[in-house]
C-alpha cells in the first residue's frame, strides 16, 4: 500500500527530532504553518539586550547589587534557557562586576514538580549547572508573605526571589487559554509564588474561564502583573521559539512594557492562515513542544480555541500526537485529585471542542490510564500505524486531513 509523508517535530528536549506520520496516498492531507520566520540570530540577540524596553540594559541595573536572582522556566517550556545565560545575561552582568557566587538560579516553575540534575543539564547546560548555585522552587516552603492583590489573592513569593537586589525573569512567550499569553509577569506568579497563591489565582481557570487574548481586557493578566509589581520583578528576558533552538523574536526590559511587544509580534509569527469554514475530517495536533506529559496534551487543542475557524466538522475525529516521556508525570495542583485536577472535557470550552467528535491520541509512553485521567473517552495508540488502520476501518472515503505540527503555539487566522 502507497503512502504519503508529513513530517511533524517531536520530543522537545528528550528526541529533538521528527516524526513521519505515514498516511494514505488517496487521503487529502495537508499541513498547517506558522508564518514565522523563526530565524533569529545571535546578532539579533545582542542588539536586544543592548537596547532595553522600558529600563535600562541589564548591565547598568546590576550596578552596586549584591545579589542577583535569576528566575526562569522549566523544561515543560522550549524556551533556550541555557543559551541565553551564557552568551548574554551572565555577560551582562559580568560586565557590571556581578560575581558567580552572588548570583542564584531558581527554577520557577509554579507547582510543577521539582527538575532531576538529567533534566537542568538539558536546559541550563552543564557548565553552568557547576558553577552557579541553582534550586529548584517550592511552593510550600521558603515564602514570604507579601500581603494581598486587589483582587483578594495572597501574595506568597520565594524569599530567595524576594530577598535578592536585582530580580531577572527569563520566559516564553507563546499563547495562553487564560492569560492571553504566557511570559512577561507569570515568571513570578505562578512561577516563584506559593501553593495558596496559585489556587486562589487559578481557581478560575479550573473552571473553565478563558481569557482575553488581548491582555488589557484580561482579569487573569492583571493580577499576574500586580503579583509580580509587589514582588518587584525587575526585568525579562522573553523570547519567541517554536523550539529551543529556533527563536522568532526576544524582548529584554520591562515585564509589561516588553511583554506587550512580545505579544505584537507573537500574533504575527504564530498566526496559521486557514480558510474562513475551513472543516477537515480528521484534525492532527502534534503537541511540540509541549509534548513533555500527559498534564500538557490540553495544549493540543489550542488552535480550535483562539480561532473562529471549525477546522474539523462535525462527528469529525481529532488526533492528539505527543511523545510524553515523562508519562503522567506530576503537578501539585493538577494531577489527579489534586485539588484543581480537572479532566479537559471539564473546561467548558474544551468540551465544546470535543462535543460530538472522536479523540484518539498517539503515544509511546502513555498508558490508557494516563490518558483516561485527563481526556476521558479518548482512544490511546501506542503505535501509528494502528491508528492510521482503525481511521481507515471506519471511514471508507478518502478523508481530508489537516496537521498541526506546533498545535499549542497555532493561532488560527482565517483568510
Amino acid at each position: 500500500m502507497r503512502h504519503q509523508s508529513i513530517k511533524v517535530p517531536w520530543g522537545s528536549w528528550y528526541f529533538d527530532t521528527e516524526y513521519k506520520l505515514q498516511l494514505p496516498i488517496e487521503w487529502e492531507a495537508r499541513t498547517a504553518s506558522m508564518r514565522g520566520p523563526f530565524n533569529l540570530t545571535d546578532e539579533d540577540i545582542k542588539k536586544a539586550f543592548h537596547h532595553p524596553i522600558g529600563t535600562k540594559r541589564i548591565a547598568q541595573l546590576a550596578i552596586g547589587k549584591k545579589k542577583v536572582v535569576i528566575a526562569t522556566d522549566d523544561h515543560t517550556r522550549p524556551t533556550p534557557t541555557g543559551k541565553l545565560l551564557s552568551s548574554f545575561v551572565l555577560k551582562e552582568l559580568e560586565e557590571a562586576g556581578i560575581e558567580k557566587k552572588d548570583i542564584m538560579i531558581i527554577m520557577a516553575f509554579g507547582a510543577h514538580r521539582a527538575m532531576s540534575r538529567q533534566e537542568l543539564k538539558m536546559k541550563l547546560g552543564e557548565e553552568i549547572l557547576d558553577s552557579f548555585a541553582v534550586y529548584n522552587h517550592n511552593p510550600y516552603e521558603n515564602l514570604i508573605d507579601l500581603g494581598k492583590t486587589s483582587y483578594g489573592s495572597p501574595v506568597h513569593v520565594n524569599r530567595d526571589f524576594w530577598e535578592a537586589d536585582l530580580r531577572i525573569g527569563i520566559g516564553l512567550i507563546v499563547q495562553h487559554p487564560i492569560a492571553g499569553f504566557g511570559g512577561g509577569g507569570k515568571i513570578v506568579q505562578p512561577g516563584v509564588c506559593g501553593i495558596e497563591t496559585l489556587a486562589k489565582t487559578h481557581t478560575p481557570a479550573a473552571n473553565g474561564v478563558i481569557g482575553a487574548i488581548v491582555d488589557t481586557e484580561n482579569k487573569f493578566r492583571q493580577e499576574i502583573e500586580e503579583i509580580a509589581r509587589i514582588a518587584k520583578l525587575d526585568v525579562i528576558v522573553n523570547v519567541l521559539a517554536r523550539s529551543n533552538t529556533e527563536m522568532a523574536g526576544i524582548f529584554v526590559g520591562d515585564f509589561i512594557e516588553a511583554h506587550r511587544k512580545g505579544v505584537e509580534l507573537a500574533r504575527k509569527v504564530y498566526a496559521t492562515p486557514l480558510e474562513a469554514g475551513y472543516e477537515a475530517d480528521i484534525a492532527i495536533m502534534n503537541n511540540f513542544p509541549f509534548d513533555i506529559d500527559v498534564i500538557q496534551t490540553i495544549r493540543a487543542l489550542n488552535p480550535f480555541r483562539m480561532g473562529k475557524t471549525k477546522i474539523v466538522r462535525d462527528n469529525g475525529t481529532i488526533v492528539i500526537i505527543t511523545p510524553a516521556p515523562e508519562g503522567a508525570s506530576f503537578h501539585f495542583m493538577s494531577s489527579r485529585k489534586a485539588r484543581l485536577y480537572r479532566t479537559v472535557d471539564n473546561f467548558s470550552h474544551v468540551g465544546k471542542i470535543l462535543k460530538d467528535r472522536k479523540v484518539f491520541v498517539f503515544s509511546p509512553n502513555l498508558s490508557p490510564t494516563d490518558v483516561q485521567d485527563y481526556i476521558p473517552g479518548a482512544t490511546l495508540f501506542k503505535k501509528w500505524e494502528d491508528l492510521v488502520a482503525k481511521l481507515q476501518s471506519e471511514n471508507s472515503q478518502p478523508q481530508k486531513v489537516i496537521v498541526f505540527p506546533y498545535a499549542p503555539m497555532q493561532i488560527v487566522q482565517e483568510v
